[in-house]
């Protein structure tokens, strides 16, 4: 698992470099990138089940928007795995994606496209 995660990182900082991602895109994926490597929890991890949820959110919300807002192409390109799994974490990805509300991704992406006059928006 530790692998997997690492590799997910290093899938995420390659598109952070990437030049074909656009600034917006960039400055999501590092926020959420950042929140969580971070130590801090908004609820800590010792709490019974409720304190793993936020990490959990924040994995979901990554992934959400690695499959819906990036790029395929570019995404495909720096995906450390096979076609297989890309499909199979794009399912899976659909499975868990309803945990996060849309108004609570709209806000997020739209704060984002704020900092960022050349945002073009969702992918075609």
């Amino acid at each position: 698992m530790k692998r997997r995660i690492q590799q997910l990182v290093g899938l995420i900082k390659g598109l952070i470099t990437d030049d074909r991602t656009p600034k917006q895109d960039k400055m999501i994926l590092a926020g959420l990138l950042a929140l969580i490597l971070s130590p801090f929890d908004l609820i800590p991890d010792f709490i019974p089940i409720l304190g793993y949820f936020d990490d959990f959110f924040m994995w979901a919300l990554l992934l959400d928007y690695l499959f819906h807002r990036i790029d395929r192409e570019v995404l495909v390109d720096h995906y450390p795995w096979d076609l297989r799994g890309y499909q199979r974490m794009q399912r899976w990805v659909g499975y868990i994606s309803w945990v996060i509300p849309k108004c609570v991704k709209e806000l997020i992406w739209a704060k984002a496209a704020k900092q960022d006059p050349e945002a073009t928006g969702e992918k075609g």
